[in-house]
């Protein structure tokens, strides 16, 4: 049951929790579906298309004394810019995406729909 998985992932029942990276690109899309400017159906070609990476969260104090630290970076402004700028191409790029299958897939289920 994904209810009491939720539950057990916040209680940390888990040492460690993978799970789909929740960036930019899918916020774009997911605000395009809450806005009913999208259905579920290109929502969920959107995120098929996303190419969206893995992150994995340490739960518990176990999971981080497991952790070993391999490299370590300090992020100087003039890569922080690099890394804003890339994540706001994806985040456009995904809007255009969307966009792009708007226009050829105006049947489906809108966000007001499930909501109703």
């Amino acid at each position: 049951d994904l209810s009491n998985h939720l539950k057990d992932a916040i209680n940390n029942k888990y040492d460690v929790i993978v799970g789909d990276i929740a960036d930019d690109k899918m916020f774009a899309v997911m605000n395009m579906f809450f806005t009913n400017a999208i259905s579920l159906e290109v929502v969920i070609e959107c995120l098929k298309n996303l190419g969206i990476g893995k992150q994995y969260c340490l739960k518990t104090k176990k999971a981080c004394k497991a952790l070993t630290l391999i490299d370590e970076i300090k992020l100087d402004n003039d890569l922080y810019d690099v890394i804003y700028e890339y994540s706001k191409k994806m985040r456009n790029d995904a809007i255009d995406n969307a966009n792009s299958l708007i226009k050829n897939a105006r049947r489906g289920t809108y966000y007001a729909d499930l909501i109703k």
